[in-house]
Order: structure tokens, then sequence, then C-alpha cells
């Protein structure tokens, strides 16, 4: 029996978007958002709409990182990123409505147990590739986790939540303080431990390899490194995995993988070794193929989540270039 998720909100409208997003069943909330499925009746399409309670006073920091990440979403522009098609305000909602996912992979190991090796690999590779160009947008994702990585109706996976993202300095009214905790346990770098304010793309790699460790072994993470700075992986696990996963889990950030890229360079690699176990065809060279691809494309920027600016005070609409 899966545990009911616990009620945020008091009431919520049928609608939003002046009736364009009809709200259905919820399918997930965090500590302070709902997400639910919805019908667009414009595109005649189901979509998912992420509803956030407006907060007052010193809560303002929690509206802040919600539109920041609408904004995040709506501007990246990738196949490894939910698209985000609208956002606004509504009575004491803000809300953006988003590409809808199948189900989270934390939801899929919960059900079905471990991955097989190629699919967790794939899935790892994937998120990769979304962290790469987030990356490169002066972003610190800083909450990688099975929770956060979906799988859409055509199999891609996702990276999601950018609530409590790192964002270039200056560029959103509201910054981690030095010592501020942030993260989920198990999935948090060593250095996200003691300080989230200033860590490094290599964090973000951190919570990769510890998510592929739940793919493969069915259980969450408690740490994977020993104070000694010795690895805390288990023996038992596929040998091709524990190697990706024990450089990018390294207590010091600096022997983890340099990048997203390197990273990703690996996985292919142990793809290919599987594939070769196997007998299947390896597919390392088409992913990097792919991989290099997206991040040298020169896709136009995609329009801000349409609607939002208009809504918001001046501090709210600067995060969507109101």
């Amino acid at each position: 029996m899966e545990t009911a998720i616990p009620d945020l909100f008091q009431s919520l409208p049928e609608s939003v978007g002046e009736g364009r997003y009809v709200l259905q069943g919820r399918i997930g909330a965090g500590g302070v958002a709902e997400v639910y499925r919805a019908i667009d009746t414009q595109r005649d399409a189901v979509c998912a709409v992420k509803l956030l309670e407006i907060p007052l006073g010193p809560r303002r920091a929690v509206a802040t990182r919600f539109l920041g990440e609408a904004r995040v979403m709506s501007r990246l522009k990738h196949p490894n990123i939910p698209r985000v098609y609208e956002a606004g305000k509504h009575g004491g909602y803000y809300w953006f409505a988003m590409e809808l996912a199948d189900a989270s992979v934390a939801q899929v190991v919960k059900r079905d147990g471990p991955l097989p090796v190629l699919d967790a690999l794939r899935i790892t590779f994937e998120v990769l590739q979304a962290l790469a160009a987030a990356h490169e947008a002066g972003l610190v994702h800083r909450d990688v986790k099975p929770e956060n990585v979906l799988l859409a109706r055509d199999g891609r996976a996702l990276l999601a939540d950018f609530g409590i993202a790192r964002h270039p300095e200056g560029t959103v009214p509201v910054e981690t303080l030095p010592g501020e905790l942030m993260g989920t346990r198990g999935y948090r770098a060593p250095e996200q431990e003691d300080d989230a304010h200033g860590v490094l793309e290599t964090a973000d790699l951190y919570g990769v390899a510890a998510t592929l460790y739940t793919m493969t072994v069915g259980t969450p993470p408690s740490r994977l490194w020993e104070d000694d700075g010795s690895s805390a992986i288990p023996s038992t696990l596929d040998g091709r995995v524990a190697s990706v996963i024990r450089r990018a889990t390294s207590l010091e950030p600096a022997d983890r993988y340099t990048d997203a890229r390197a990273m990703a360079v690996a996985v292919a690699a142990a793809a290919d070794d599987v594939c070769a176990e196997t007998g299947a065809q390896a597919e390392g060279a088409s992913w990097m193929e792919r991989f290099d691809s997206l991040a040298s494309g020169k896709t136009p920027e995609p329009a801000h989540a349409r609607g939002l600016a208009r809504y918001l005070p001046r501090w709210a609409s600067r995060l969507i270039g109101g």
C-alpha cells in the first residue's frame, strides 16, 4: 500500500490560467508545493501543474525560489528538463504548467525494485545531459535524487525541481546563507552537509551517483564515503557501476569527475561493457554524440513562462524577465 501524501493546502482552485488548466488528481507534494495532473483544454492534452500558496512576510524567499524554478525550466530548453508551458497567479497561489511525466525513478524503484543495469546507466547519462546544460547556465541543482528524476511518457529521463538551485550571483533576490543546509540526506555531497552556500557542480555529480546507487541496489544510500576518504560502496554492487559511483562520490570534490561530460564518458563506457557482456550493440559512442550535439547546439532561447510577470510584484517579476 502506498503512503498517503499529506495535504499542504486547505482549499484549491478547480482550474488555473483562466480556466485553461483543469486540475485533476494530485501526483506529488514537497515541503511547500504540490503537483497536480491537469488537462490543458487549449491543447486537449494532459500536463502537470505545480502550485505554491503565496507566502507572506519573511517567507517571501519561498516564493522567490518557486518562481526562480519556473524561470530556470522555461529558459533551459532541453529534452531532459521538463518543459514549462505557462505560469501565473490564481487567487492565493502561484502556479506553473509543465510537461507531465509518467513516474519518478523513486516510484519505479519502490514498485519494481532495482532497475536493469543498462537502464540505470541510460537514465544516469540523460540526467548528466540535463546537468551539463544547467551548469553551463551557471546553476547548481543541489537536490539531485530519485524523486527529482522523472520518466517522460516517451521514456526520456527528466531532471526536475530546481527549487533550491544555486543561481549565478546577483540573478535572484535571495541567496543561500553561509552554513545553510540544503539537499536530501543520502544524496547531498559531504561538503553540502556543512554548507550549501558555496557548493560546486561536483556536488550535483555526487547526487547523480547516489541516485545511480538507488537505481541499481533498490534502496537509498546512507553515505557513500568513509571519514578516511575511502569508499563505503558494498562489494556486491556491479563492478562497472561501482567504479562510476566510487569516483563521483569521493569525499573530496577535487577527486570526483571534473564535470558532467567527464562523468558521462565514464557512464557511456560502463554501458558499452554491459552491452559487450550481453552481446548487444555498443551504445556509448552514439550516447556521446548526442551529448555533444546537445551541448553545442545553437537553439533559440525559449520564451519566458508566459503570463507570469503581469501578476507579480516588482521583486518577483525580475525573476522571469518581466
